[in-house]
């Protein structure tokens, strides 16, 4: 059974979608689910709606009908385990009246058809919350300079180097894309770029289409759909997902096959962990190297706008040669990394209280993403002491460690030959690293903010609207009026965007109208 309120306007902004909230009841044992809430906008396509939506909404519309002189309804319902549909108690949605909508609908439908456009000129399966963290640094609306510099270092090869480096298969086709003002990753292509190098054909298109197919069934959900489903590493926990394996399709002698390959790529970077560490400690001088360089020319009180566009090329070279490859790289290792201590910081209370500071640095892993977004966000200037609280956090934080003899016992039960002194410090040593690249790339990023801001001083340009920017009009060296002209014709679209509601996993383009969970 299904009960809940739908409303026939967006309370929020009085957007055209219909916002359905309700509980659904279990069957079988007469449990309830958590509230759930679902937006359909208005000018929905009916063949992707599933039964219930499709029958309450034509309903409602029905209803919309008889009572054309109210703005808004909000709607009592009920849907029957035997399919069939109650309305309840039916009245105005007070808080949209009089409330002024931000567009007209046909402005906002036609909006939303120019974000389902950006989709499927791409048309892959897209998420926001894919292994890579370093997409979570943008948030859901970044600005055009703010994307644009992210996707300028991750598409044009560092991404794919890197994980080459750690023996994957990598790939030649864009990571990243946005739709509306939402930057995705596609799944179709991280997925057959984290496959180890020496799996035959036939088992990555069925590794392809298994991911795809699962993923789907996460669109409700806010988990990570690497952490619950792709076998992209070897750990801990990976012998229960190759079990799901055989259940769907997959022979003995192909999941052997994705299991060796796991499993010596694993045991290959962890082995190798201390000369990688070594590399990333050397990009990293040089990489502080250029910033210092750099910030000793006192860009910010610069006169020459040529130098200035000079110094921005000079940092962005420099950030994706030295800076997200190590990034990118440091973060694949922490992910290798969650495949072992999520398991045992999982285990016994005594686990748990040896893992201390494992469990504490996922955690404060996870705040960081989040805390430094302004680092790259040219919108205030709060990124010149940013990055010295982020210093000041890693000095406090204690060194992890993990206990021998906890480690030793899962790898024996695990029945694998990794040797517990190189993983301990391979889990220890990759979280360190991460925070290296992390510490040098927000310094890097908050002074290209600031030289766009200085630029935007000589060419009499708010620093906001700077913002409206790509990075490659900057390195294109355009005058102020045309700049100018890419400002507002970007921002008309920009704060268009920003009213469309859009989902965590795009599977088809009909989640850009339907949308779960949010």
């Amino acid at each position: 059974m299904i009960s809940g309120k739908i409303f026939t306007r967006d309370k929020i902004q009085n957007r055209p979608y219909y916002v359905i909230r309700f509980d659904e009841r279990h069957e079988e044992d007469g449990s309830w689910l958590p509230e759930t809430t679902k937006w359909v906008a208005h000018n929905v396509s009916q063949e992707f709606l599933d039964c219930n939506t499709e029958m309450l909404i034509k309903s409602v519309k029905q209803i919309e009908n008889l009572l054309v002189e109210y703005e808004a309804l909000e709607i009592d319902f009920v849907i029957k385990d035997d399919g069939e549909l109650e309305i309840g108690k039916i009245r105005e949605l007070e808080d949209v009246v009089g409330m002024a909508r931000p567009m007209s609908d046909k402005e906002f439908k036609d909006t939303k058809a120019y974000a389902k456009c950006n989709y499927l000129d791409f048309h892959h399966v897209l998420s926001d919350s894919s292994y890579c963290d370093t997409l979570r640094m943008l948030g859901a609306n970044p600005r055009p300079l703010e994307y644009s510099i992210y996707k300028e270092l991750i598409d044009t090869g560092a991404w794919s180097e890197s994980i080459k480096r750690l023996g994957y298969e990598g790939t030649t086709e864009e990571i990243i894309v946005k739709v509306g003002n939402k930057p995705y990753a596609s799944v179709n292509n991280i997925v057959r770029a984290l496959m180890p190098k020496d799996l035959d054909e036939l088992l990555r298109y069925k590794l392809e289409n298994y991911y795809e197919k699962e993923i789907g069934k996460l669109k409700k959900s806010e988990k990570y759909f690497e952490q619950e489903i792709i076998l992209s590493s070897y750990g801990f926990d990976t012998e229960e997902k190759l079990n799901k394996l055989i259940e769907n399709d997959f022979t003995i002698d192909e999941i052997e096959q994705l299991r060796k390959g796991l499993y010596r790529q694993v045991e290959e970077i962890i082995n190798e962990y201390e000369n990688i560490s070594r590399d990333i400690d050397e990009d990293m001088e040089t990489l502080s190297g250029v910033r210092k360089k750099i910030t000793e020319k006192k860009p910010c009180e610069e006169k020459n706008s040529m130098k200035l566009f000079k110094y921005i090329e000079e940092l962005i070279d420099a950030v994706k040669k030295y800076g997200m490859t190590n990034l990118v790289l440091t973060d694949r290792c922490v992910v290798i990394a969650q495949g072992f201590y999520k398991v045992l910081a999982g285990g016994g209370s005594s686990q748990r209280e040896l893992l201390y500071n494992v469990s504490r640095k996922i955690w404060e892993n996870e705040k960081k993403t989040d805390e430094f977004k302004g680092i790259i966000d040219i919108r205030g200037r709060v990124q010149n002491n940013a990055h010295q609280k982020y210093v000041s956090k890693l000095k406090e934080e204690k060194p992890l460690s993990i206990a021998p003899d906890v480690l030793m016992k899962y790898i024996e039960e695990a029945h694998i030959g990794l040797d517990p002194d190189r993983l301990s410090e391979f889990i220890s040593g990759s979280m360190a690293d991460t925070e290296k690249c992390i510490e040098e790339y927000t310094k890097c990023m908050g002074l290209i903010s600031d030289i766009v801001i200085r630029l935007g001083e000589i060419l009499g340009i708010e620093y906001e609207d700077m913002s409206y920017l790509e990075i490659q009009d900057l390195l294109g060296y355009h005058s102020r009026d045309s700049y100018i002209q890419i400002i507002n014709s970007r921002r008309r679209m920009y704060h268009a965007y920003t009213y469309i509601v859009l989902p965590n996993i795009i599977c088809n383009v009909g989640d850009i109208d339907i949308i779960d969970n949010i």
